[in-house]
């Protein structure tokens, strides 16, 4: 049995989605799983709409994901060029093939006649297809068309009533050939169509499994049939399940919470990212959810792949972060959380590296993203956080002023920061004023964060010098 070959194939007409994602996510696990190659080809034949920004964009998602390519347009490979734009000669040829054979034809018609067909097609009803006006041009006739200047596509010619294949998630499907109609392989400026390029290419870079998303199920049986009409064979094909947004509605690409680039710079990590994505469409056997990525490739399988559709949750998504953002080790978390530290306005050069993960280690059990570190940051990064106006009665009222005064008291008393000596401060303030619960910690919190949530208050506590810790108590005692 040949290695295992899968394809990750985008256009650069935009930024990498959470639907392109998942596609390279499938592939890449079932790669890894089967000791195969995972390939990166970038379709960029629709040259208006592609751009290098696009490219770069796409690579840089991919690289943060963590999907690294075997072969592609920067890590090259056996069948290069990986880029659409440079392979027009590759396709050329295998056109020109398909012209000698009888298995094409050249296509005079020009846009406007075929919209004015696809408009009849559309009054009757039926499905719009190419009527096949130019396949029995005479030799003349073409000649005639040439001189007037017209410039023809290739078409290619279908010549059987039906088309069978077996699906890796669906099982049989059947197409109806004569709905589909002769179809284009060759623009007329000479660029190959999407059907043809993707063919050609997934037959010379031996390609033998392709996933991808369901909206590409039609355009599977004229890949086939340009496939077998150039005597290759065929890649085993999984059509995977549309991603659906929380109104059962078609994940729409342009969504902010759909971008890859988004979910980066809201501080989700890659890990959590792919974990999510391959429960999209399938579920592993035990029916676990939190999974590592090595545990994802030891339990893949197109077999579990589902034919419903799967929804992208983003509440769910941020579980999963904050379950691996937990598990992060210490140089790890300093690693990732360092941008966040710098974006909320703190230069990180400025603290020791073991106070400042000790710090990040603390407030990590409150958040979900790297992103929301910049709530909590200033509790330990400032002299004295602003107290939060809803928070600021705690510490205004008698009993609260009364609580804080104690607790100064003991501060002063303690013979060094730690969290023992806050569980001994506290406990001896109860005593005195005979307060507990709500009232006892929450002045202490307010007077020392500014707000009445937050990490472990005992652990901040040990964080911070007595000093910073005894003038924001002064603070409240003497505004």
């Amino acid at each position: 049995m040949s290695p295992v070959r899968v394809r990750f194939a985008p256009s650069p007409t935009g930024e990498l989605h959470v639907g392109n994602a998942r596609t390279a996510i499938f592939n890449w696990l079932y790669a890894r799983r089967r000791g195969g190659s995972f390939v990166l080809r970038i379709e960029d034949t629709d040259l208006e709409r592609s751009s290098a920004e696009s490219e770069r964009s796409i690579l840089e998602d991919l690289d943060w994901l963590g999907l690294n390519c075997d072969e592609g347009p920067v890590t090259g490979g056996p069948y290069a060029p990986y880029k659409q734009s440079q392979r027009k000669a590759v396709y050329q040829e295998y056109a020109d093939r398909l012209l000698r054979e009888g298995k094409a034809y050249p296509c005079f018609c020009t846009e406007e006649e075929l919209e004015e067909k696809k408009k009849l097609f559309i009054k009757k009803g039926a499905q719009p297809r190419y009527d096949g006006r130019c396949r029995n041009l005479s030799e003349e006739e073409r000649r005639r068309l040439t001189a007037e200047g017209r410039r023809p596509a290739t078409r290619f010619k279908i010549e059987q009533k039906e088309l069978s294949f077996d699906d890796l998630v669906r099982g049989n499907v059947t197409f109806n050939c004569e709905l589909i109609g002769d179809f284009i392989i060759l623009r007329s400026d000479g660029m190959a169509a999407y059907n043809f390029s993707a063919a050609v290419d997934d037959a010379l870079m031996r390609i033998n499994h392709v996933f991808r998303g369901e909206d590409h199920l039609s355009n599977t049986p004229r890949q086939i049939l340009v496939l077998r009409a150039l005597g290759f064979d065929l890649p085993r094909y999984a059509h995977l399940s549309i991603i659906v947004d929380q109104d059962r509605t078609k994940l729409k690409k342009r969504e902010k919470s759909s971008s890859l680039r988004h979910l980066r710079e809201e501080g989700f990590l890659a890990d959590a990212v792919v974990n999510h994505l391959a429960l999209l469409g399938w579920s592993p056997e035990d029916g676990g959810e939190f999974m590592t990525r090595e545990e994802l490739i030891g339990k893949f399988s197109p077999e579990r792949c589902s034919k419903s559709s799967a929804m992208y949750d983003i509440a769910k998504l941020r579980w999963l972060n904050a379950q691996h953002l937990r598990r992060l080790g210490p140089g790890r978390l300093l690693e990732l959380s360092l941008p966040f530290v710098e974006a909320a306005g703190f230069r990180a050069e400025d603290y020791e590296r073991a106070w400042l993960t000790s710090v990040l280690t603390c407030i990590r059990d409150n958040v979900e993203t790297l992103a929301e570190i910049k709530t909590y940051l200033p509790i330990f990064l400032t002299p004295a956080p602003p107290i939060e106006e809803a928070s600021a009665p705690e510490t205004r009222s008698e009993t609260g002023l009364r609580v804080v005064e104690a607790f100064r008291r003991e501060l002063e008393r303690v013979p060094a920061i730690s969290e023992q000596t806050f569980s001994e401060a506290v406990k001896s303030v109860k005593s005195q004023l005979r307060v507990s619960g709500k009232a006892l910690f929450m002045p202490i919190r307010v007077a020392l964060t500014g707000c009445a949530h937050g990490p472990e208050l005992a652990r901040i506590f040990s964080l911070l010098p007595k000093e910073t810790l005894l003038g924001r108590l002064d603070k409240v005692l003497h505004p």
